[in-house]
């Protein structure tokens, strides 16, 4: 893969960085607001911004970022190969001017690169500091997915400063023609939680989850009794799953492989501009902010990753602990709707 080509779209051009560039391009990084998450946060200091753009020419990777409309330079990028895997490439070392922020112009440059990359590679990844939220949102924006699976081993950060994320070629195509591909599984990582794929050594706690009085207080839906019925359930879930019908994670505990509960997406809609949420949790669990953490980053996942405009939760009228999840985390009652499957529930809705 040739990494500094000239590309382009009808809002940006890139093309490589060359010396000749420092001055305009350094117009653009002397705003110190650029780098105020950064951990070079003094590199709007013009000796530390030299260093950084001498870098950048020896990398012979980087790229000017220029607004086609008015040829002006407004930021600089650069692809880097990772170290001993062909079939992945990073892409970092990103800033815009900040009057192009707000997601169009950052949009539009990394997609030309995604686009690019992947006639040759399977995955892009994004090496982010931790601090660096805002650009740790705009890739997940992207379709970025935060990894800490052991078999992305070869793909992650070497180091404790960094998040890793990825875009995998499949699941980006997969997103750009308005489908949807389950494959490989999206874990979430969260700040206490693990979202996992179900796997059969969790049936005792799904058993639990679908028997117990106080989880199913409010639920109408089949048990799992027995460890034969249990197994059945995670088994028809993932192949649910690896036929893009649904996505159901396991919640865990970091530090414990233990499944407390579980959440789900599911009930797309035709034109997949809509999903249904649904959730349980250990008793055992309750009232430690478990699910809220929970749902806030399933919904971030399924406006941002899956480009649903809409999420639905039913709940039952009586289901007071669940009716303050949802209001908490931003859904409103839709009190014109009704489950015509169950005159006990009321639905609940939030928008992107």
């Amino acid at each position: 893969m040739n990494i500094q080509p000239t590309l382009e779209n009808e809002l940006i051009i890139l093309r490589p960085l060359i010396t000749s560039d420092f001055e305009l391009l350094y117009n653009v990084a002397k705003d110190p607001l650029i780098w105020e998450q950064h951990p070079s946060s003094n590199r709007y200091k013009k000796d530390v911004y030299s260093e950084y753009f001498e870098d950048s020419i020896n990398s012979k990777g980087a790229f000017v970022i220029i607004n086609k409309s008015n040829n002006e330079i407004i930021g600089s990028t650069r692809f880097k190969p990772v170290y001993d895997v062909s079939t992945a490439i990073e892409i970092g070392w990103s800033f815009l001017s900040r009057k192009y922020w707000g997601g169009t112009y950052n949009k539009s440059f990394k997609k030309l690169m995604i686009d690019y990359a992947f006639e040759s590679i399977e995955d892009i990844v994004f090496y982010i500091e931790k601090p660096n939220t805002r650009s740790q949102k705009a890739v997940e924006k992207l379709g970025g997915t935060k990894i800490i699976e052991t078999i992305y081993q070869h793909l992650m950060y070497k180091g404790e400063n960094a998040f890793t994320y990825r875009i995998n070629k499949n699941a980006w195509n997969s997103i750009n023609k308005n489908e949807l591909n389950f494959n490989p599984f999206p874990e979430i990582a969260t700040q206490r939680l693990l979202l996992r794929r179900l796997l059969q050594t969790d049936w005792k706690e799904i058993s639990y989850l679908r028997t117990d009085a106080i989880v199913n207080q409010f639920v109408i839906r089949p048990k799992a009794e027995n460890k034969e019925e249990a197994l059945k359930f995670i088994n028809r879930i993932n192949n649910n799953i690896d036929n893009n019908e649904c996505l159901q994670w396991s919640i865990n505990l970091k530090d414990n492989t233990e499944t407390i509960g579980t959440i789900s997406l599911w009930n797309f809609s035709e034109d997949l501009k809509t999903a249904e949420v649904g959730y349980d949790l250990n008793p055992k669990y309750h009232n430690l902010g478990i699910m809220s953490e929970a749902l806030k980053n399933v919904l971030y996942f399924g406006f941002y990753t899956l480009k649903f405009n809409s999420i639905e939760a039913y709940t039952q009228l009586n289901n007071e602990s669940s009716k303050r999840l949802l209001l908490k985390n931003g859904f409103i009652l839709n009190k014109n709707r009704s489950d015509e499957n169950n005159i006990k529930n009321i639905i609940f809705e939030i928008k992107k």
